[in-house]
């Protein structure tokens, strides 16, 4: 099931994390990276790809978090995995930032993303901010709305529709209450 994620990753530093949980370190400079640049980086991490999940992650070496070796300094080789980009578009740039909406397998790092997308640039980056996933066919459209796709859907209820295994329809739009009034 695909996620799609927002965020933001600051290029010309690193972190031994690859987000804000450990300190970035000293500053590249970034001002000669161009839009086609930084096009080409987002164009090469889409579509199927092997990805080295980070050192501070909770994948398990030997029955252990990864994260308890990294933060007690032990050196751990990672094994790259499977994963897809589905799609991986800028949407706002304002260098050191590139904001971004990625949408992903189940799986991917986007911390581990955001660290190839600095190799690329040759100068490092980390993930700054991200949003919450909005995980498989379920997607936040306007205030209010959710859009539900039904290719990965098999069946979907709402208030007044009901849609069965073999409707055709690509889209259902269900309006929600507020969560928050």
């Amino acid at each position: 099931m695909d996620k799609t994620y927002t965020g933001v990753f600051v290029i010309g530093q690193t972190t031994p994390s690859s987000d804000l949980e450990t300190t970035p370190g000293e500053a590249k400079p970034v001002g000669h990276i161009t839009p086609g640049d930084l096009e080409k980086a987002a164009q090469a991490l889409t579509g199927p790809q092997q990805q080295t999940p980070p050192l501070y992650s909770a994948k398990k070496i030997n029955g252990e978090r990864a994260y308890h070796h990294a933060r007690q300094g032990l050196q751990t080789q990672m094994q790259p995995r499977d994963i897809r980009v589905e799609s991986f578009e800028i949407t706002r740039v304002n260098l050191p930032e590139v904001h971004f909406r990625i949408t992903c397998s189940k799986g991917t790092y986007i911390r581990s993303l955001a660290r190839d997308f600095g190799d690329i640039l040759q100068t490092g980056a980390y993930l700054g901010a991200s949003g919450e996933p909005i995980s498989g066919s379920f997607r936040w459209t306007t205030p209010g709305k959710w859009t539900i796709s039904l290719r990965q859907s098999s069946r979907a209820t709402c208030k007044k529709t009901f849609c069965k295994n073999n409707l055709t329809k690509a889209f259902v739009f269900i309006i929600f209450a507020p969560l928050y009034a």
